[in-house]
Parts: C-alpha cells; structure tokens; sequence
C-alpha cells in the first residue's frame, strides 16, 4: 500500500493493489473511508494522472442489478436506510413494550430521587 500521502484529514488506511488489463496498467484501491477527491488527491502527490474512477459500492450498495452504464434499479428499503436517505426504527420502536415500560419507570423514578435530593 502507499503510505505517508497527506490528505485534507486523517482518514482509515486504504489498500491499493496494481492490475493490468488490456487498457494498461491500473490501480485498484480498496477505503472504508473516503474524504472528497482522496484518491485523485493521493496519486497528484505521487505524480499519477487519474484518468477514470468506478466505484463498486458505496454505504453497502452495490452496482449489482445494473447492465449497462447509465441503467439503474430501485433500491431497497434496507439501501435506502443505510445510506440515510430514509429514516429506520428507533431503539425504542425495536425494544418490546415490556422493556420500554420498564425503562420509563427507571427514569421516573430517576427523576424522582434527584427532585428530592437524595
């Protein structure tokens, strides 16, 4: 991997593996975290013209479902809460109406100690 490149921030390492196809030579790099144009960013300090970037998958969505660029598909419910473009279940909607009685009474009675001082 290449390492030492400063970038705007510190960010998770990432693995950089060099291919060859019938283009030429590439790179091919693997970041769980990726800062606004990192990678270009990366190479220009290493003296690498980027001339193309994919991205394979992003946020745990993937391309997969999509022939041709350009060709899209709907993503699911499950996509769109992991990208944050919907809103999933609270902790308290997922907790069973038992224990979140029990976790209302906790904090009443939390409440109750601290208002008379004890």
């Amino acid at each position: 991997g290449v390492s030492g490149v400063p970038v705007t921030a510190r960010t998770l390492p990432c693995f950089v593996e060099r291919t060859t196809d019938i283009d030429g030579d590439m790179l091919r790099f693997i970041i769980k975290e990726g800062r606004n144009r990192q990678i270009r960013k990366m190479c220009s300090e290493l003296g690498l013209l980027v001339t193309s970037l994919h991205r394979k998958k992003f946020a745990g969505v993937t391309l997969e479902g999509c022939k041709d660029p350009g060709s899209w598909k709907d993503m699911s419910d499950k996509e769109l809460i992991d990208i944050g473009a919907e809103k999933g279940p609270t902790r308290d909607e997922l907790r069973s109406p038992e224990e979140r009685a029990r976790r209302k009474m906790k904090k009443l009675n939390k409440r109750r100690k601290r208002k008379l001082g004890y």
